[in-house]
C-alpha cells in the first residue's frame, strides 16, 4: 500500500458519497443541513489528513470510519436502486410503496443515523488528533467549523435539529483543548 493509495482511497469515497448525498438532496430525499455535515465533516478530516501526511505522520482509516463508509455506500446502493426502479414501467403499488419509502419517517431516520455516525466519526478523529494540536491550531480548528457551518441553516429541515447539532459540534470541539 502506497502514501498516495493512503490517501486518495478514502478521498475517492469522500467525493463519491458527497456526489450521492448532493443528488439525494436534489431530488427531495435529503435534507440539505445534513449533506452539508456530511461534507464538511468530509472536508475537515481530509485536510488534517493531509497536513498529517505532510508532517510525515500517516493518519490510519478507523474501524468506525470503515464502518461509516460501509454504511453510507450500502444506503446509497438502497437509494440508487429505488429510484432506478422507479424509472422503469412497474407496478403503481410498487412505485407508490417506493415513492412512500423515500419520503418516509424511517427513511430520515436511516439518514439521520448516517448523519450522526458520520459527525461521530469525524468528533473522534479529533479527538485523536488533540495531542498532536498546539492551542493555536485548536483555535483555527473551530473557527474554521463555525465559518464552515454558519449561514448554512435550511428553514426546511426537521425541528431544531440542525441547531442542535451545531451547537453540539462546537461544545466538542471547545472541549477538545
Amino acid at each position: 500500500i502506497s502514501t498516495f493509495g493512503i490517501f486518495i482511497d478514502p478521498l475517492a469515497d469522500k467525493i463519491l458519497t458527497t456526489a450521492a448525498f448532493f443528488a439525494f438532496y436534489k431530488i427531495g430525499i435529503m435534507p440539505v443541513w445534513m449533506v452539508l455535515v456530511l461534507a464538511v465533516r468530509d472536508i475537515v478530516i481530509t485536510i488534517l489528513r493531509s497536513y498529517r501526511e505532510y508532517k510525515g505522520d500517516t493518519m490510519k482509516t478507523t474501524f468506525i470510519a470503515k464502518t461509516k463508509t460501509f454504511i453510507q455506500m450500502t444506503y446509497i446502493f438502497l437509494i440508487l436502486i429505488l429510484v432506478v426502479l422507479m424509472t422503469f414501467n412497474i407496478n403503481d403499488n410498487l412505485r407508490n410503496g417506493i415513492s412512500d419509502f423515500l419520503q418516509s419517517e424511517l427513511n430520515y431516520y436511516m439518514i439521520m443515523t448516517i448523519t450522526l455516525v458520520t459527525l461521530y466519526t469525524g468528533i473522534s478523529y479529533l479527538i485523536e488528533l488533540k495531542n498532536n494540536l498546539t492551542k493555536d491550531n485548536h483555535e483555527q480548528i473551530v473557527i474554521c467549523f463555525r465559518k464552515l457551518f454558519n449561514g448554512s441553516e435550511d428553514t426546511n429541515i426537521r425541528g431544531k435539529e440542525f441547531q442542535y447539532l451545531k451547537t453540539n459540534v462546537f461544545k466538542e470541539l471547545e472541549n477538545l483543548n
